[in-house]
């Protein structure tokens, strides 16, 4: 007989799930099983309640994490072994929807020419200028790139979506520098010197860009996903329809890309101006 684990693996599967899905979702029930000391068959509706109540107050998960062991266990005992808890389904995280920190213009300029290592400049370039996840930037290949028309291929991104970005002509010059230098004609555009075979860690950029960010003097958290924040924000300041930008995103809903509206400075001015007006005569 399978194991539990495969057996929700290929559950998993069969309904569509990403790879990186699947194996959070078997982590998190490996997990599970590890701290309580017990066999999916004999835990009770006491010992979820416990565990669940153990991460958020012992471990203090963050409420993205805590909604992700939720999500592994609704479906592991509703798919897999046939248990239904009435805790898995009123269980809600505490969600805080945090605004992102927004570097200006220079500040990317800065922290991307602080990149010494060409690679990791080829990448971070290409995060902004093309509004990437980092997932998505380390997975790209040569063949993403349509140099005719100037257009990135992103394939199979968050929720399964492809999509096409346009790249800006600056950013077209950097990746066939990047191409030529590094002999790339086919596979990834992004692979760790220290073992070729292998993409860059995700890690390694995220140390790269917080190096970066301390020798370009900025003060503000910086991660790969500041790069993304940055591209949104700088475009929507820029005229672009917040509806394009949630097409250049990927993002399913414009709920989501909305959240940029707030981190405008362009935007902001004119709101603040139309305010103006509206109470002048008060």
């Amino acid at each position: 007989m399978m194991r539990l684990r495969d057996l929700m693996a290929r559950e998993l599967r069969l309904r569509g799930k990403a790879d990186r899905t699947v194996k959070a979702y078997v982590d998190n029930m490996r997990l599970l099983v590890q701290r309580t000391g017990k066999h999916p068959a004999h835990l009770s509706e006491d010992d979820l309640k416990t565990y669940l109540d153990g991460l958020r107050t012992v471990r203090k998960v963050a409420p993205p994490t805590l909604a992700q062991h939720l999500a592994a266990m609704r479906f592991f005992f509703r798919h897999v072994v046939r248990r239904d808890f009435p805790i898995l389904g009123e269980a809600r995280p505490r969600r805080r929807r945090k605004l992102p920190t927004i570097l200006s213009v220079g500040e990317v300029h800065a922290l991307l020419h602080a990149l010494r290592v060409p690679r990791f400049f080829t990448l971070g370039a290409t995060l902004y200028g093309c509004g990437l996840r980092r997932s998505e930037g380390l997975a790209l290949e040569a063949d993403a790139i349509d140099w005719q028309r100037a257009m990135l291929h992103v394939r199979d991104s968050k929720g399964g979506l492809d999509r096409l970005v346009p790249i800006p002509p600056r950013l077209q010059e950097i990746l066939d520098s990047h191409r030529r230098q590094e002999g790339i004609s086919s596979g990834r555009l992004f692979l760790s010197r220290l073992a070729p075979e292998c993409d860059l860690s995700p890690d390694t950029v995220g140390r790269a860009l917080h190096a970066a960010a301390l020798a370009a003097g900025i003060d503000k958290p910086v991660t790969a996903h500041s790069l993304r924040h940055a591209y949104a924000t700088h475009l929507l300041e820029r005229g672009v329809s917040l509806r394009l930008i949630q097409q250049f995103l990927g993002h399913r809903h414009l709920e989501t890309t909305a959240i940029y509206t707030h981190l405008t400075a362009a935007v902001m001015h004119r709101a603040h101006e139309a305010l103006q007006q509206m109470t002048a005569g008060l």
